[in-house]
Formats: structure tokens, sequence, C-alpha cells
């Protein structure tokens, strides 16, 4: 049952057996303690401390039995610890293990004692107690958490040995003792302090769920550089740890996993909440640390400065190895910003404390002092790391060089250069490199060649032994840079390959690679830029300022090489890791500009408006807001581009581009077609600077303006005028012709032929000369002028036979010669225009005109085959009933019976009812002629049911069929002819007439004997 209890709550059973030792109250007592006594047990079974407490408070003010007493205590001691008021426990747990009598009760409280002798952190007494208990026979019940608490409490005093051998009694008396999720987390703990990393990490892993096993996990992964599952332990531990502290401190370890990791934004993301949510914590002072950290890797120095001032009040709880630590941090960000001054005095600061990091700091302390020219100081601090290296780097050397030669002692210079020379360490060729700095230094320019030559001479051919080979690439360095100064960039590149020759680790290939990068993008080798780049970028050591260097270089070179979207990236990290260095506008414009050129343009524009705020008095915020009001020009944003202009003219009034910002004014107002605006803009920039590109485009744009107001007004008038004020203009060709056109939809006709052939003889190239003559023709058409019409006409097809109006002149031209009783000549041009042109818009009416003037010459079979022609092609034209009609009437003229009955079926399926009952008639009487009375009888029952009563002709046909019915003597046929002739007949003689010949026939059908 113990051993199922989860951590925290192990010791419930102390409770139960407590409560089984108390002596049974009596009777009286019962009735007065027992319901206050029950009711304080329910309390704190239900966890509800503050009212057991208050009840047991009142139930021991007059219980009078010792041992109840006792009782009552303990359980008031447990609601103290579990309510958080561990101070008020103490006590009573004390009293109790010196007045309890033998049993549970001062066995629970003696082990009460121990623990928390143990959360207080005094391991030492906690052994002890939880030792007496271990030979306690009575404590046997307590035999598993004794042994736990022991191997915990050993742990702490580092007594690894004895917590093992205490661990493994644990097993033996308990084999499935592992089973519990508590111990196996405490033998995780112990396979850890042996050493057995693995294991341990095997077992954190099974238990899974527990926050504590995740946090111990983590640190696990993180010392093995496994980050990323790092920071997924340490999340899973902060999201279902129960205690306040464990979150805490999950929290920080993630946050420094992903420090450590590299993913310097989410660990300042998370530490900024961090700090925010818990800046009372155990580990606040170190997640400000680590904030500084952050800012740091993230060559975020000047925030490094000031950040440090607001979360002092955090710092100041730092241990003493740790504030050595920041001071160097703070000494590090201002060595980067070139502060050297403050670099000096925070690096003092650090090493005032006793660190790890001493020898470095002063190393770079002397450094410091160097670039400040305190060579002095910068000797002191080389002198105080001699005293404290016996072997010191002899990069240290190197640099004891350049600051004893800088305070006139060459001698100590020398004696430098010799240590470097008999150690036979290729940086004596470094020491030279100095030598020969400090007399260029001195301008003395043949000194300094000859240093070169020397220099150079000296690396020729050598090979440097394994362990010198990165002091031989630093003197290869050197000397590539001489190279480099001297503007001989190939024989630089090639010792930058000869440095990697040597296979240099550490800041030494840092700069190799910076060198060759440096050499690409002055010999205009992007591929290596990017290629090497990534080198310097990749590693930890590289100097933030010449990280920020490489960064902007390779930047330049996506840009370059077209790779916006890189470009972009690579800028925006520089302007965010350099702050406000001179290059910065040149930089925050390069970014707009790849935008721009990737087809980002609200990007483009919205980074361009940043940096014109940003740096108002710079030539690139002149350039930015140049940009922007051509992005938005070109975009149709006018109202946006005037502005912007505006703004340009405002802020930049003496620019060489302020005629074009001038003009682009006029032009947005002149885009949106607000051209009593536009034009004394345009004015005003003719006037200022007659002679520029603007003034012609000015000039232009005045003339379309002015057009688009003619236009608007829709005024003759005002395009005359625009011709008289603007002669020369490309416009007037089309004006002219405009006027012409206006002149036509007035209905002006006579005006419209004198504009029109002005505009012909005029621009007699125009490619609207076509249409012009086109409208000639037309306007003597409609003017009655037919024989002009036709002669425009024939011109116009002579001129543009394949022209898309050719059809319709080939038509007008027949129809004037039509008007002209040319009908010969008309009824050739229809046929042409509907055979050579095909167009459905004029092929059928050209057939059917070409049909009724040679009907109407009595030309019958021409008029029949464009008849036939015009059916077959054309059977829903309008004039189909018509032309089937007059080839009906045609066809019934030549006796042709079986012609007339084939056209009269095509009028059936789309009657025409006048036609059609015509076209009956015509057949009948053809009929009629022939003798074939079926065939007449035939046609006049196909009428009956297909004519249109509503017209005279169907009641003559009614008459006709009844008398030939009365003619056979079918008399019952005849009377119901007759009586559908008085249903549809209005004439008063037809319906007198059928009344009497229908009493008539009935009188015969009456009087006919019946068969």
């Amino acid at each position: 049952m113990i051993l199922k209890n989860k951590r925290g709550n192990l010791f419930g059973i102390m409770a139960v057996i407590c409560l089984l030792g108390i002596p049974a109250l009596p009777a009286g007592a019962a009735a007065a303690n027992g319901d206050i006594w029950q009711n304080a047990i329910r309390a704190y079974l239900s966890k509800n401390y503050p009212q057991s407490i208050s009840l047991l408070n009142q139930y021991l003010a007059t219980e009078t039995d010792r041992d109840r007493q006792l009782s009552a205590k303990f359980f008031l001691a447990e609601n103290f610890r579990l309510s958080g008021a561990k101070d008020r426990a103490l006590p009573l747990y004390q009293s109790l293990s010196s007045a309890a009598p033998k049993g549970p009760l001062k066995v629970s409280a003696r082990f009460r004692e121990a623990e928390t002798a143990y959360n207080r952190g005094d391991y030492s007494r906690a052994a002890d107690g939880f030792n007496d208990l271990a030979h306690d026979g009575q404590a046997d019940f307590l035999f598993p958490q004794i042994r736990l608490a022991l191997v915990k409490s050993n742990l702490k005093l580092k007594r690894i040995n004895e917590a093992q051998q205490i661990f493994s009694d644990l097993l033996a008396a308990y084999p499935r003792a592992l089973l519990d999720p508590d111990i196996k987390f405490l033998f995780g703990i112990m396979k850890e302090y042996q050493g057995q990393t693995f294991d341990a990490l095997k077992i954190y892993e099974e238990l899974g769920e527990d926050p504590l096993a995740q946090l111990f996990a983590g640190a696990i992964l993180e010392a093995q550089g496994r980050f990323l599952p790092a920071i997924d332990a340490y999340h899973q531990a902060q999201l279902k740890a129960r205690q306040t502290s464990h979150k805490q401190m999950a929290g920080y370890f993630k946050i420094r996993a992903f420090y450590k990791s590299g993913d310097y934004l989410a660990a300042g993301k998370l530490v900024d909440t961090y700090l925010e949510k818990n800046p009372q914590s155990f580990f606040a002072p170190k997640a400000a640390l680590l904030r500084i950290l952050v800012w740091l890797a993230q060559a975020r120095f000047e925030e490094v400065l000031t950040g440090y001032a607001g979360l002092q009040p955090l710092l100041v709880r730092l241990s003493e190895n740790d504030r050595a630590l920041l001071q160097g941090v703070l000494a590090e960000a201002a060595l980067n910003l070139n502060r050297f001054p403050e670099a000096a005095q925070s690096y003092a600061n650090a090493l005032a404390f006793s660190s790890e990091y001493r020898s470095e700091w002063l190393l770079k302390s002397a450094y410091v002092h160097a670039a400040m020219s305190n060579w002095e100081k910068a000797a002191k601090s080389l002198n105080d790391y001699f005293d404290d290296n016996e072997h010191p780097e002899e990069l240290s050397q190197v640099l004891a060089v350049r600051v004893y030669l800088r305070i006139g002692r060459e001698a100590l210079a020398y004696r430098a250069l010799n240590s470097l020379a008999e150690s036979k360490s290729p940086l004596a060729d470094l020491g030279f490199y100095l030598m020969a700095e400090f007399y260029m230094n001195r301008q003395d320019t043949a000194i300094l060649v000859g240093q070169w030559a020397l220099l150079e001479k000296k690396m020729a051919g050598r090979e440097p032994a394994l362990e010198y080979r990165e002091t031989a690439a630093w003197a290869r360095l050197f000397l590539a840079e001489a190279y480099y100064r001297l503007g001989n960039y190939t024989a630089a590149r090639e010792q930058y390959h000869k440095a990697l020759e040597y296979f240099p680790r550490g800041k030494v290939e840092i700069y190799v690679w910076a060198g060759l990068v440096w050499c690409g993008f002055q010999m205009q080798d992007y591929q290596t830029v990017l290629t090497q780049s990534e080198h310097v970028l990749k590693a930890k050591d590289t100097p933030a300022y010449l990280r920020n260097e490489i960064v902007l270089l390779q930047a330049h070179a996506f840009f370059n090489r077209q790779m916006y979207a890189e470009a972009i990236q690579g800028y925006r990290h520089w302007l965010a890791a350099a702050g406000n260095q001179p290059e910065a506008p040149t930089v925050h414009f390069q970014v707009a500009w790849s935008q721009y050129l990737n087809k980002s343009y609200l990007d483009a524009v919205e980074t361009w408006k940043d940096l014109a705020k940003k740096y108002p008095q710079t030539s690139e915020a002149a350039q930015a807001l140049t940009w922007v009001g051509d992005t938005y020009f070109q975009g149709g944003e006018n109202a946006q581009a005037r502005a912007t202009y505006e703004e340009l003219l405002r802020r930049f009034p003496q620019a060489k581009e302020s005629k074009a910002y001038e003009l682009r004014v006029a032009q947005t107002y002149y885009n949106e077609q607000k051209d009593e605006e536009a034009i004394p803009r345009f004015l005003k920039l003719l006037q200022t600077y007659p002679d520029s590109d603007e003034a012609k485009e000015a000039q232009k744009a005045v003339e379309g303006a002015s057009y688009r107001i003619a236009d608007r007004l829709d005024s003759i008038p005002a395009f005359h005028e625009f011709i008289l004020k603007f002669p020369e203009s490309t416009l007037s060709e089309d004006i002219q012709y405009r006027i012409g056109e206006a002149y036509y939809q007035k209905e002006k006709y006579n005006d419209s032929l004198h504009e029109f052939l002005q505009f012909v003889m005029t621009y007699t190239k125009s490619p609207r000369s076509a249409n012009a003559q086109y409208y000639l023709a037309v306007c003597q058409e409609q003017v009655g002028n037919s024989l002009n019409a036709a002669q425009q006409a024939e011109a116009f097809l002579k001129n543009y036979p394949q022209h898309e109006l050719a059809p319709e002149m080939m038509f007008r031209l027949a129809s004037a010669e039509f008007q002209l009783e040319r009908y010969l000549p008309a009824a050739e041009h229809f046929v042409a225009c509907a055979e050579k042109y095909s167009l459905k818009e004029y092929q059928p009416r050209a057939w059917y005109n070409a049909a009724v003037i040679y009907d109407k010459l009595q030309v019958p079979s021409k008029a029949v085959e464009y008849y036939t022609k015009l059916i077959q092609a054309y059977p829903q034209d309008p004039n189909a009933a018509t032309t089937l009609a007059r080839l009906a009437l045609m066809q019934a003229a030549e006796k042709n019976a079986s012609g007339v009955e084939t056209v009269l079926q095509k009028m059936e399926a789309n009657p025409d009812p006048e036609l059609l009952l015509k076209t009956y008639l015509s057949l009948s009487v053809l009929y009629q002629e022939q003798g074939e009375d079926a065939a007449r009888e035939a046609v006049f029952k196909r009428l009956m049911d297909k004519g249109s009563p509503k017209l005279q002709e169907y009641s003559l046909a009614l008459v006709e069929l009844a008398s030939l019915y009365e003619q056979k003597k079918a008399w019952s046929s005849a009377l119901t002819v007759y009586q559908r002739l008085l249903k549809v007949t209005l004439q008063p003689k037809w319906r007198d007439a059928a009344k009497k010949r229908i009493k008539l026939l009935q009188r015969i059908l009456q009087n006919r004997p019946k068969e």
C-alpha cells in the first residue's frame, strides 16, 4: 500500500496508524468532543486545512486525555505542514518526538522532524535522524520511506557509496519497489551520480509523465549537446510540474537549451516572458544574465549595454562567478561597438573577481588598451597575463610585440619576437608583420616594403609542423591582408588559400574565410562570396563586427545574383545587428530595392517610407521617397504618388530632380483626368524648365489634357479651337476625324462631308483614311447624292478591297446604282457582294435584292437562281416567305405544278399566312386549268387546315371548295365547308349566301333516300 502512494502523499498511512492508536472516547466526552474530532478529521481528509486547524484547536482546548491530545497535535502539525506553514509544524513535531510514548506516533513525529531538516538543506542532521529511525525496530512500518530519505540525504552529502548500499538494501527487501515511480526516479539519480548517464536517461524516459524525470532527462540531453530533445523534455516538465519552483526551473532550463542550440530568437522571446512572470524566482537572476547573453549572441551590443541597467535589480542577486561573467559580457559588447573605454572598465570590473576567464580577460583588456593607444596599461595587462601563465598564448607575445613597440620598448618587443622565433612558431612571421605595421604607421614606406618582402621570403617553401600550422596560417593571413591593402586581390586570394592549406582552426580560419569573401567581392566572384561567407557565419567564434561585415557582403552577393529574397534577409540581419552605422541608410535602401526587384512592391514602399522617416536628412531619404512616388505612380495610385512628390518638393526644394517631381505631380492629376488642375502644373514646368526633357513630356501632356477637356465638352467648337491652338500636335489628326464623326452623329451630313474631305486631303497616310472615305460615301448617300455615293464607294473598293468595310461598300454601291435606276449593274454588284464577301450581314440581302432586280427585269432564270440560294442558305431570313411566294408564283406562271408543290412545302414549314394563302390559290388555279380536280380538292383541304381565316382569300377559297363539292354532289362535304364559311366570314353577302346554301343542302340530305 505504501509503495503505491504518489510522491507527496507517501505518509498518509501514518494518519491512519495514528487514528487506529487513539483510545476510545468515554460516553460523556463523545457527546462533547466527538463531533468536533470527527469534523476535524473530515476537513483534513478533504484538504480543508484551515477548517481542520480551527476544529483541532477547539478540541485541544477541552480534551484532557493525554494520548488523545498527542494525536490531535500530530494532526494539527500535519495540517500546518500541508497548508504551507512548515515553521508552525516543526515545533509540534519536535514536542511529539520527545513527549509521545514509543509507538507509531513518536516514529512519525521523528520522521517529520528529520524531513523538515532535509527540506531546509540541513542534510547532515536529516541523515542522522533518518539513520536513527532505520535502527529503531518500531519504525519498520516506514522501512521504505526511511531508506529512500537516507538515500537522498547521502546523495546530497556526496556519500555515493553509502547511498548505493542503502538503495541496494531497499531493493533487496522490496524487489518490486522499482515499480513505484518515486523509487525508480531515485534509481535514475543514483545511476547519474555513478556516471552512468545512458542508463539514467533511459530510466527518466521510462518515467515519462513525471515532470522531475523530464527535467533530469533534459539536463542529461543538454549536457550531451542534444538540445532539441532537451528542449522538448524541459517543455513537458514545465507543463506537467505541480510545484511552482519546478515550473520555474524547467522554464529557465528550456531557455538555456534554446540559447545553447543557437536559436537566439526563441531564447530571447522566452526569457522576456519568463522575467515578466517570475521576477522573484530563484532562477530570475540567471535568466536576466541569459537575456544579456542572448543579446550578445545576436550581436545586439547596444541592447546588452542599455538592457543591463534595466535588469540591474535582478543581476545584483547573481553569484560572484556569474557577476564576473556579466562584466566580461558587458566588456565584449562594448568592444564590438568600439567603445573601448567602457570595455576597459568592464574588463577591470570582471578581473576584480576570481574567475575561470581571468586569462582571457587580461589578454582582451590588453587589446582594448592597445586599441585606445593606452600602451602603458596594455603593457601592464600583458605583464599580469604573463605572470599568470607559464605558457602564454603565442598571440599574446605577438600583441606584446605591438604594445612594446608603441611604448618605445623595442628591446622588449624584439625579445617577444625572439621568443616566438625560438619556439619555431610561424607566428614569428606575424611578429615581423607587426614590425612592418609599426613602420607603416610611421610612414616609412621603404622599410615597409622591405618588411613585406622579408615576410614573404621567410614564408616561402615553409612546411610548418602540425602543432604550428595555426600560427603559420596566421602569418599567411596577415601576408594576404597586406596584399589586400595594396590592392593586389589575386595575390591576396592566393595567400588566403595557402593559409587554408594549413588546416587552421578557430578564429584564424574565420579570418581566412572572411578574407576570401572580401577578395571574391572585390573581384565580383559572387559564388565565392556566398560559399565562403557561410563558413564565417556558421562559426561560433566569429566576432560580431566581422559577422556583420560578412552578412552585408553576402547580402550584396545575393543581390548581384538576383536572389532577392535571400538578399533581403541578409540586409535585415545586418541592420538588426549593426544599428545606426553610417552605412545603415544605404543598406536600408537596398532592402527596399531588393523587395521591389522581387516584385513585392507594397513591402518595398513601406521599407522606403521607414527609411525616409528614420534617416530624414540623408540623400537616401530623397531617393527612397522618389521610389515610393514612382511605385505609387506606376501602380496607378495617383493620390499617394502626388502626396509623395509634393513632400519631396517641400523637403528637398533644391534637388536636381525637382523638375521630375513637378512633372509627376502634374501627371498624377492628368492620370485622374483632373485636367483643369493638371494643365497649370504642366505650364509651370514649361515656364520654369523650358529646355528640359520633362518640358517635352509636359507639352504632350498639355495637348492631351486639352484634348480631353474638349472631349468631355463634346463640343465641335472646342475641337476646332484645339487644332488652332496646337496645329503641330499629333492629336490634331484624331481631332479632325472626331469632328467629322461628331457632325455625322448629329446627322449634319454636309458638314460631315466637309470635315472628312479635309481629313482625307490633310492626312493622306493616316490609318483612318479608309474609314474617312467610308464616311464620305455614306454622307453622299444620306444627302441624296447617289451618283457621288456610287463614285466614293467605287473608289473605296479600288483602294481597300480587303478592308473590313468592303462588303458594306459593295452593298452601298449596288444600292446607289439601284437608286440611279442602273438595275443591271446594281444586280451584278449585289451578286458580287454576296459571293465575294460571304458575310451573313449582307449576303442574304444581296441575293434577295439581286433576285428582285432580275425578277423586275423579267429574267426569271436568274431570279429563281438567287431566290433559291437565299432559301437554301438562310431559311429563316425575314425575306424567306416573300421569296418562297415569288418562287411559287413564278413556277405557277411556268405551269410547273410540282415546282409549286415543292415551294409550298417549304412555305408550310415557316408560313406567312397571307403569302401561303395566295400560293394555295395559285396552285388551285393551276390544277383547275390542268383539269386535275382531285389535286385541286386536296389543295383546298390543305388551305382550309393551314390558311388564316382572317384573310379575305380564305373565304373565297371556301366558296370555291364548296362549289367543287356541289359539282361532285358531295352534299355532306359541301354542307361542312359552308358551315365553316359561316363561322369565319364577316362579309354579309357571303354569310347570307352560306345560310341559303346550308338550308338547301340540309333539305337535300333529308330527302335523300337512305341506303
